[in-house]
């Protein structure tokens, strides 16, 4: 049997200690159906005890980085990115949670039977507990009309299509992204310069011909809190234009 190829989860993070522990327990726990993780924490310039609880939640063989001041999500990234080691690289927050023990293996068997560039989760859960949790489905919307969220159970969607989607909003949840070392060497790292720098990657990324694939399911429960920057809504509307703006 073949060895398994790396996989890094790059965690980036800022004043979550609350959440911290539950985030990397769920991603220690994808090592008993995929052992060969790294996990790569980024404190960028927390305020809080975030990067103690990370030094008490992850292993030896995993790295924890703490920036002096906050930089900013796109920084922190690129800053984990760059020391990642991982043929397969994936961004997971801090405040999040993997509520499936198999994701990493399932997903990253998909990208490898399917040679893909880049695959996501089509759906997710989330609130401000698990408990108390909702599904959502990532339904490209226009006009109320969910016309590329079939196109996506059926076939994975051709380039041109999907960023024409994308230009209208972004229906996918970033934490559930899983990209080949490869794709992310040929297209590109993190914008720093854009608040939503994970909607212009997918914009940069289906602009330039990566490989998609859409994964049925939902194992990512994305946390609601008045500490994250989705909440900064002038913010994110400055971002989500510049990043439309830099891909069209």
């Amino acid at each position: 049997m073949r060895p398994q190829p790396l996989v890094s989860y790059i965690v980036p993070c800022f004043n979550n200690e609350l959440y911290i522990k539950e985030c990397l327990d769920s991603i220690n726990s994808q090592r008993a159906s995929y052992p060969n993780i790294e996990i790569i924490f980024v404190d960028d310039g927390s305020s809080d005890n975030s990067y103690q609880v990370a030094l008490e939640n992850i292993s030896n063989k995993d790295t924890a980085i703490r920036l002096n001041e906050n930089t900013g999500v796109g920084h922190a990234l690129n800053t984990g990115f760059s020391v990642a080691k991982g043929d397969y690289l994936c961004f997971f927050a801090a405040d999040d949670v993997i509520l499936e023990n198999d994701k990493t293996y399932c997903q990253q068997m998909i990208m490898q039977t399917t040679t893909c560039d880049l695959s996501y989760y089509l759906d997710w859960y989330t609130g401000k507990t698990i408990n108390k949790m909702k599904r959502i489905s990532a339904k490209f919307t226009r006009n109320s009309i969910p016309i590329g969220y079939f196109l996506n159970y059926i076939v994975p969607l051709n380039n041109w299509i999907l960023h024409k989607f994308l230009m209208m909003g972004n229906p996918i949840n970033s934490g559930s992204l899983m990209i080949t070392r490869k794709a992310y060497e040929t297209y590109g790292a993190w914008n720093e310069e854009v608040l939503t720098t994970d909607y212009e990657l997918l914009l940069r990324y289906s602009r330039l011909g990566a490989k998609f694939r859409p994964i049925r399911g939902a194992p990512i429960f994305y946390r609601v809190h008045s500490n994250q920057s989705s909440t900064k809504n002038d913010q994110m509307k400055k971002g989500i234009e510049e990043s439309r703006r830099l891909n069209k």
